[in-house]
């Protein structure tokens, strides 16, 4: 994780990993077939992580607070600049299975935001259904996205890096409820 998140995929070698793992070349090739499958396998552990971190985050007894779990992913990301950076700062499909891996991790949070809005009323037909669904995940997928590339602009020496961090973490918190209530009145 270390190394992809310093030189990114293209410039990692196996090489690389096993000096920075101060173990020979073989070991890592004992564990693992190829770059790609390493590479796979450190983007997995950091979606993993975030995972994690979600779901100690929603409250207990169903009571879920976005601005809770907001709150836990901004603190992972302080806490964790390397597997953070691997994850806002690779390119989704460097690998063959990296773009699946990451859209299948997008697909899931989006669908578990879609939660933290206020049950609305049944909707009375399919296609209703399918407008409200639309709606609700287009708004989701966009606060998902606004919280990915803000991350990406703040770290490292991005153009956000030198702002302050409580001030970026209000105004996200605050532009995404917002968009959160206009779904809210939609559906």
């Amino acid at each position: 994780m270390t190394v992809f998140a310093r030189e990114g995929y293209q410039g990692t070698s196996i090489q690389d990993v096993a000096a920075e793992a101060d173990v020979v070349t073989t070991a890592v090739y004992y564990h693992f077939s190829s770059k790609d499958e390493l590479y796979e396998a450190a983007l997995e552990s950091v979606f993993r992580q975030l995972d994690e971190v979600v779901e100690e985050a929603r409250e207990p007894e169903g009571e879920l607070s976005f601005s809770r779990v907001m709150g836990a992913v901004w603190d992972w990301v302080e806490n964790n600049p390397e597997p953070a950076k691997l994850l806002y700062h690779q390119l989704p499909g460097a690998t063959a299975n990296s773009l699946q891996i990451r859209q299948e991790f997008e697909r899931r949070h989006i669908e578990r935001m879609v939660d933290y809005l206020k049950a609305p009323s049944a909707p009375s037909n399919r296609r209703d259904a399918a407008l409200r669904w639309t709606t609700l995940s287009l708004i989701m997928r966009s606060v998902f996205a606004l919280g990915t590339n803000m991350h990406s602009l703040r770290l490292g020496d991005g153009p956000l890096a030198g702002h302050s961090e409580a001030a970026l973490r209000k105004a996200y918190e605050e532009v995404s409820l917002s968009m959160m209530a206009a779904a809210e009145e939609r559906s």
